[in-house]
């Protein structure tokens, strides 16, 4: 079967397909449903659905599908997975993933059905759906650390955000991760296992509407993108961002923050204020010495960039929709900046009329002292 064509249905008749191993249908757009009769192809080891825009669900006797190891669904909207996927022990590959808690189909893959996909590897995108509520064991028999992804999705529905935290830490991923996305996460802190993947490369942080610091990040050794988006509630980010502490700060051994970072990202981040260097004098830190793409995007409120990144070898840098005020006095040689929509810094007018009323009030009494002869002016003092 071909793939990138206008099929728009599978005949039940591929059923009796009995020897078919590889089934490419990728790029199919217009296809919908595929047939209950795909559960008879028993020696169908790969089944190529990427790109299968309209497709939302799978049939409810895919696990019989004993021998897949490969499910190709990238760029497909799925909805729905059967729960009978979890007994397909040689997956290996499962690029989205929706699972249902409370809500949807009640035969729906859970997040402990993904316990048993013991050879799961390559890419993985989780799709929690629904109420996450009393799900945490659920999470932990996923075993995610057990499976050598090299890169993890987990998206978070914006439904009872309370358990978030919770759920999060409990699906912790393989040590060896490489790329990280986590988006819609509702909870106030960054799960603890985050900053010990020390093989992560990128990390990608969408939406987090629940917490007011970024995690500590500037000591993930190998991390070379990070990309912040959504993060409504920040209003500083500081020393934690860079993963010091005044002991730190205060130490004379040097040390390097940051040190593979090459491409850093912000955007959406509308209440933040203030983005501080190091404090206490830390004069033996480097930060970011590979830094060579900074993009800001959509900070309003920004007031400042700070100073560290003068010292960094930029190459690119994009700000927009920000103040003009935030732009760094000098920056790298050789750094191409490009600012555009820059927004204007918001006007006081209240405090500057205030000042100068008083200014002149102030210059009108001191002329009116000056004029004043001695007697009258010993007669103000005393009444």
């Amino acid at each position: 079967m071909s793939s990138d064509n206008c099929i728009r249905e599978l005949p039940e008749e591929i059923g009796e397909l009995i020897h078919l191993r590889y089934l490419d249908l990728s790029k199919n757009r217009e296809l919908e449903r595929l047939p209950d009769s795909l559960g008879n192809l028993y020696n169908l080891q790969t089944l190529c659905l990427s790109r299968c825009l309209r497709i939302r669900a799978l049939p409810e006797n895919t696990g019989n599908l004993i021998n897949l190891r490969h499910l190709h669904t990238k760029g497909c909207d799925l909805e729905y997975l059967p729960r009978g996927i979890g007994r397909l022990a040689s997956l290996q590959t499962l690029n989205t993933c929706p699972v249902h808690h409370d809500s949807g189909p009640s035969e729906g893959l859970k997040l402990e059905d993904l316990g048993s996909l013991y050879q799961l590897q390559g890419s993985l995108l989780i799709q929690i759906k629904g109420n996450l509520k009393d799900t945490t064991s659920e999470a932990q028999k996923a075993r995610l650390w057990n499976k050598k992804l090299c890169t993890l999705g987990l998206w978070f529905p914006t439904l009872d955000k309370q358990s978030h935290v919770q759920v999060l830490e409990a699906l912790r991923p393989h040590q060896d991760l490489q790329t990280l996305v986590i988006s819609g996460y509702g909870g106030t802190t960054a799960p603890s296992w985050m900053i010990s993947l020390q093989n992560l490369r990128s990390l990608y942080l969408y939406t987090w509407d629940g917490c007011e610091f970024l995690p500590p990040l500037g000591k993930l050794p190998f991390l070379e993108k990070l990309y912040v988006e959504g993060m409504e509630k920040v209003k500083t980010v500081g020393d934690e961002f860079l993963g010091i502490t005044g002991t730190q700060t205060s130490s004379s051994s040097s040390s390097v923050l940051f040190p593979k970072l090459k491409q850093l990202y912000f955007e959406g981040m509308d209440e933040w204020e203030q983005w501080e260097g190091i404090s206490g004098g830390a004069d033996e830190i480097t930060i970011m010495p590979c830094l060579v793409e900074f993009t800001i995007e959509k900070c309003p409120k920004l007031m400042n960039l700070p100073l560290f990144l003068q010292n960094t070898p930029l190459r690119t840098t994009s700000i927009s929709q920000c103040r003009r005020s935030i732009i760094t006095p000098v920056w790298p040689d050789n750094c191409d900046v490009d600012i555009y929509r820059a927004l204007e810094d918001p006007e006081i007018p209240n405090i500057t009329e205030s000042r100068l009323e008083t200014e002149i009030q102030m210059d009108s009494q001191s002329d009116e002292e000056i004029t004043m002869s001695p007697v009258e002016t010993e007669k103000q003092i005393e009444s």
